[in-house]
């Protein structure tokens, strides 16, 4: 069973470096907090400082379950302590990690600690600090299917789809177990269902009848439920991911096919340059131009307090040439380049 983790989450931000144990005789000084949060946005002056953000709170266990945490995203050198104990850490601060602690759990009560120690300078943009993703929460039997357990891949064949599932089980000790798959479609209707007996890794190969294809028009998905039953036939565990159908062709002379029709790829990617922090102003040159011109300007409107933006125009600096290029042309991209960074009022 896997649940959501973000209630009753208590938070204390401490110096650099400071340890687990000076951070636990400090515990009344924690304050309430809900995840997702970004310990840092609570104070702009202080944006990229050094510091260590420490998060606590308590789940219950049962005897011979298996315990798992998931953990969307820390920012950043994350530590887990389970009862005191360290349980792992995790460098990235933008990758999601999946972390077994039933080695550390005991019936009843049990707490968890996390660090999220913040050095800077890390990147060129605004990170964030400390939990700022969901957490959850994973109870299992002793064997199970665990998190991104499944893969899908769909292959084409004739009018049909050959749909290859490859189920992970996890913590099984050799004995045998049942394993069900069932397909349906966006209106819940069973398409397939295949049950088998087996044993480590499971590999399953589906032959789906005719289905309907993904496409830009209709982005048509199935949901794949993936049931793990014991030799009595319980169900133990249920997974479902949705998958879908479609058959891509990419050919060096006539370009991108989907499901046999020709798809002509349209976009652009526009450069530019961004410093500073404050009200968002936007520097465009014109034709034969680029955005090294802004050099001296740049630096006077970010003393000013803008957050300056200058893009490359497209067909000039490192954006890719075109033949022609017309004012309409220039601001549909800085309407789009607007829209995709969310700026307001630039």
């Amino acid at each position: 069973m896997k649940k959501l983790f973000t209630d009753n989450w208590r938070f204390l931000k401490t110096l650099p470096d400071t340890d687990y144990d000076t951070v636990m005789k400090h515990r009344g000084d924690f304050a309430d907090v809900l995840i997702p949060h970004d310990w840092m946005i609570d104070d702009p002056r202080s944006f990229y400082e050094d510091g260590n953000g420490w998060y606590l709170n308590s789940f219950e266990a049962v005897e011979g379950r298996r315990y798992t945490f998931i953990f969307d995203g820390i920012y950043m050198d994350s530590i887990v302590y389970i009862n005191g104990r360290e349980a792992d850490e995790w460098k990235s601060g933008y990758t999601q990690f999946v972390l077994d602690v039933s080695h550390l759990v005991s019936p009843g009560v049990n707490e968890i600690c996390v660090a999220a120690r913040c050095r800077y300078p890390s990147a060129r943009w605004y990170t964030g600090a400390g939990i700022y993703r969901n957490v959850w929460l994973c109870e299992y039997d002793d064997v199970y299917i665990p998190e991104n357990g499944i893969y899908t891949h769909a292959v084409k064949s004739g009018r049909d789809y050959l749909l290859h599932v490859t189920a992970e089980v996890t913590g099984n000790d050799g004995g045998k177990y049942k394993i069900s798959c069932e397909l349906s479609d966006r209106n819940g209707e069973r398409v397939q269902i295949v049950s088998l007996e087996r044993h480590g890794d499971t590999d399953i190969t589906l032959t789906v009848k005719e289905p309907q294809e993904w496409s830009i028009e209709e982005p048509v998905l199935y949901d794949l439920a993936i049931s793990l039953l014991d030799d009595s036939g319980a169900v133990m565990q249920t997974e479902t991911v949705r998958t879908g159908f479609r058959d891509i062709k990419l050919d060096p002379d006539e370009g991108l096919y989907l499901n046999d029709e020709h798809l002509k790829l349209n976009g652009v990617c526009i450069h530019y340059a961004k410093e500073g922090n404050g009200r968002p102003i936007i520097l465009v040159h014109g034709n034969g131009e680029s955005h090294d011109l802004f050099e001296i300007m740049i630096g006077q409107l970010v003393a000013e307090g803008y957050q300056v933006y200058a893009p490359d125009s497209r067909g000039h600096g490192l954006n890719k040439p075109e033949n022609e290029y017309h004012y309409a042309d220039m601001a549909e991209d800085m309407y789009q380049f607007i829209q995709t960074l969310g700026l307001d009022k630039p």
